[in-house]
């Protein structure tokens, strides 16, 4: 993962998109999902531990079951434990609450959202280690898989003008609390490009049983020191990109872990540094 500088550019580029109208025939969901995942900075990782977002990569449109699709989720880790998260995507032009003038009364449709993302937490209580297992692969070292793994949940709904009072911030973190759904808006968003540590994500997917890079954008960390060719396909065009980074990734496809110094199996490792010891001068 790579620290990059805010882009104010990119922040207008965004509010333009969530403040337009959505257009007859459009998905507009699908044209935030897709604007976050060319600008992944841009996602928020308010659930992340101490060592960051793992592998440094989203998870887009991970499946549970044949039920549900999130519209991504996100694994981080301490020393002891793994938080996995599960987020929902829902229109910003979505209203939270009725105009009812004497009580805060919530919309329908964030009822709907609200049970949608309860819906994921009835399927994981039922399906918790089935759900952990399809994970697993991105659950690295193995040695940490034993550690206590906790489920999150976000919600990003909706615009925070909408949170114009007490009452109203009060309500949405009471049911934040109740619900164990942390919920933000897509102004929520842009406060954390704007005040968070800003880093660059791949996004990947998992379908047919393997993952795979949808956009891989940085120098991957330990990637294919514990990942191997059966649970991780690349595309020709990655591995092309891979090797001119130095990656032995042809070696890595024939079922050799790159476990040194993140590009390398261990025998060329040892290699190059019994070069170094016969013959000084190399790498110096």
């Amino acid at each position: 993962m790579g620290k990059i500088l805010r882009d104010h550019d990119l922040i207008e580029k965004f509010k333009q998109i969530i403040d337009a109208p959505q257009e007859d025939g459009t998905k507009k969901e699908q044209e935030i999902q897709n604007f976050l995942e060319d600008n992944a900075e841009l996602i928020p990782t308010p659930h992340r531990l101490n060592h960051q977002v793992n592998l440094g990569a989203i998870i887009s449109k991970f499946p549970l079951g044949n039920r549900y699709i999130t519209d991504y989720v996100y694994i981080s880790k301490s020393s002891d434990r793994w938080n996995v998260v599960f987020v929902e995507l829902e229109l910003p032009e979505k209203t939270m609450f009725t105009n009812a003038k004497n009580q805060v009364n919530a919309t329908s449709k964030f009822n709907e959202a609200l049970n949608q993302v309860r819906s994921w937490q009835t399927y994981l209580n039922n399906h918790r280690q089935e759900v952990i297992k399809q994970l697993e692969p991105l659950l690295v070292p193995p040695v940490m898989r034993r550690n206590k793994i906790n489920f999150c949940f976000e919600l990003i709904y909706g615009r925070s003008c909408e949170k114009n009072s007490t009452e109203r911030s009060d309500y949405i973190n009471l049911i934040s609390e109740q619900s164990n759904i942390k919920i933000m808006t897509y102004d929520t968003l842009i406060s954390y490009y704007e005040s968070d540590l800003i880093i660059q994500k791949d996004i990947m997917s998992f379908k047919q049983g393997k993952y795979h890079y949808k956009k891989l954008v940085t120098k991957p960390q330990n990637v294919f020191s514990y990942i191997g060719p059966g649970e991780l396909e690349l595309t020709n065009e990655q591995k092309n990109v891979l090797r001119d980074d130095g990656y032995e990734i042809d070696k890595w496809c024939n079922g050799e872990m790159l476990t040194h110094n993140i590009r390398f199996t261990k025998s060329t490792f040892e290699n190059m540094i019994l070069s170094q010891n016969h013959y000084p001068g190399i790498g110096s």
